[in-house]
This record gives C-alpha cells, sequence and structure tokens, in this order.
C-alpha cells in the first residue's frame, strides 16, 4: 500500500520535495493508521458500538410501554437562600505558611530576584525633552540592567498597556530628612486576586533617595501630572556622576503611583517600604497616622 501510493502521487502529481512530503506524510500524519481506519471502519463501529447500535432516537423508544407517574405534591417546590457573609477575625486573617498547602500559595512577581542582585539598583531620576519624559532606573551592573528590562519588554512589550510593572514613589519617610523619599518597585497586583486563606508571594525593590531639596521630584511629578506617560529605562553611571539612560530598552508607561509615608498601613501594599524605627513626616491636623499602627506592629514583631 506504501508503494502503491507513494507511486500514484508522484506520478499523477506535482509535488515540491516528493520525498520530504511522504516523509512527513507518513511519519507524521499517520497516513497509515488513518487508512487502518478506513479499511476496518465497520469493525472499528461495531468494536465500539456493538453488533447493534441504536444510532436514532427511534431507537431508543421502539416497542418500549412508558408509565406515567402523576405528580404527588401539591403545591410547586420553593427554595430559599440565605446568603451569610463571614467576616475575618485578626485570627482569620493570620496565616502560618508552614501549614498552608501548595495549592494556596501564588507567585506573582516582576522581579527577577537574582537578577536584580546582579545588577545592583542604585538610583532613580527622570530626564525630559521637547515632548516626552523618561524615567531611568540606575544599575551598577549595567548589562544585569539591560537584561531586567529585556525580560519586561518579552513580558508586557514595549508599552506596558496593562500596567503590570509599578513604580511608587512614597514621601515624607523620615522627619530629620524632609525631601528624602522612597522609590518601590513592584507588581502591579488587583486586589480581586486577593483570597482569604490565600498567601499571595510577590518581591519588590525598595531604594532611598537622599535629596537635599524636593526640586527634582516636584518637577517629576508635575511633568508626569502634565503628559501622563513616560518613558521607563535602565540607566548606567558614567564620568563626573552623570547618568546615561539607555533609552532604546524603553517601556511607555500611563500610571506612577504617588503617596505620603503617613498614609501608608498594615494592609496596604506599601507597608514593605516602611521600616520599624522609621520616623515619617505627620502633618499636625492628622491624629490617627495609619503608619503609626504599622510601625508599633513592625516593632512588636521584633520583640
Amino acid at each position: 500500500m506504501i508503494e502503491f501510493i507513494s507511486h500514484l502521487l508522484s506520478k499523477n502529481f506535482f509535488i515540491k520535495k516528493p520525498k520530504k512530503f511522504l516523509e512527513n506524510l507518513f511519519e507524521k500524519e499517520e497516513l497509515n493508521e488513518r487508512l487502518s481506519l478506513i479499511f476496518e471502519h465497520r469493525k472499528f463501529v461495531i468494536n465500539i458500538l456493538g453488533d447493534k447500535p441504536k444510532l436514532l432516537f427511534n431507537d431508543w423508544i421502539e416497542n418500549r410501554n412508558f408509565k406515567e407517574y402523576p405528580m404527588k405534591r401539591k403545591t410547586p417546590v420553593s427554595f430559599e437562600f440565605e446568603k451569610k457573609e463571614k467576616k475575618l477575625s485578626n485570627d482569620d486573617a493570620k496565616i502560618d505558611p508552614d501549614k498552608l498547602g501548595h495549592d494556596k500559595r501564588k507567585v506573582f512577581s516582576i522581579i527577577d530576584t537574582n537578577l536584580w542582585d546582579q545588577a545592583k539598583f542604585k538610583g532613580f531620576g527622570f530626564f525630559k525633552d521637547s515632548s516626552s519624559m523618561g524615567i531611568f532606573i540606575v544599575y551598577e551592573n549595567e548589562e544585569a540592567g539591560k537584561k531586567i528590562f529585556d525580560d519586561w519588554i518579552n513580558r508586557v512589550g514595549k508599552e506596558d498597556k496593562d500596567e503590570l510593572i509599578k513604580i511608587t514613589i512614597v514621601k515624607g519617610v523620615d522627619k530629620k530628612n524632609p525631601f528624602w523619599y522612597r522609590v518601590h518597585i513592584s507588581t502591579n497586583i488587583d486586589k480581586k486576586t486577593f483570597q482569604p486563606g490565600n498567601l499571595l508571594i510577590s518581591a519588590s525593590k525598595i531604594l532611598t533617595v537622599g535629596a537635599s531639596s524636593s526640586k527634582n521630584l516636584d518637577n517629576l511629578i508635575n511633568c508626569f501630572d502634565i503628559l501622563k506617560q513616560y518613558r521607563l529605562c535602565p540607566a548606567k553611571i558614567i564620568d563626573n556622576g552623570k547618568i546615561e539612560p539607555y533609552s532604546d530598552r524603553g517601556i511607555v508607561k500611563r500610571t506612577l503611583f504617588v503617596k505620603s509615608a503617613w498614609e501608608i498601613g498594615e494592609h496596604d501594599l506599601e507597608r514593605v517600604v516602611i521600616r520599624k524605627n522609621d520616623s515619617p513626616i505627620i502633618p499636625s491636623d492628622i491624629e490617627d497616622a495609619p503608619v503609626l499602627k504599622l510601625i508599633k506592629k513592625k516593632n512588636e514583631q521584633e520583640l
């Protein structure tokens, strides 16, 4: 059969590279197996459905007497559902990772920890030209920094349409140094992802910027408020402390989160930015700042 089909095809049809075509036909397209089904079709059907298969609906109901059973219930059934919502207590909210099943754990992160450790996150800033702005992340190891952005581009593209990469600037982290701020780079996680009893694991990176004035940060925020978008780029430090961004690896983004440290509470994702010994700036008219409870809880966990 193989010889016959090969002869038939090669003599009667124009085929580009007939040898390769026939090898693919028999090796990958399973021509022999298909032919066996065709030639043994009746036996194949009988093996599956039996020698007297019931193929039509009438085959099932023919010569059968059906008995009717009268309805005994005089009134229709009515179902009532009571919806109960369980409120989590503090004890319910505590999760012991050692006792949590693997099906309850989820790892969701845009941070490759090993690669970031190689790159060494050293700086943060922005640049502007006539019609656009860019925000740069400075790495000590520029090649590892480029690799981070190459991986991000493979994942989100040259434009982060889903805003998966989250850049958060936290101001007012230190009373003694009022212009200092922290940059938090993390995964933008939808709160709907959180489910009671589950543990969500996501890596992030934090950098404290020891600014001597608010000028650069104010310009960055004002520029974003006007343009509503920026290019996120890796960068390196060149001679005389100047920064050279790699614009060819820029990723277009349209979100930038800016928060004051005193606003961050124990249930905020940015809680990792606050450290136990921090003394954040709290406005005089704010009596019960969420950050105070967060710092107190962090100090208690260290005891």
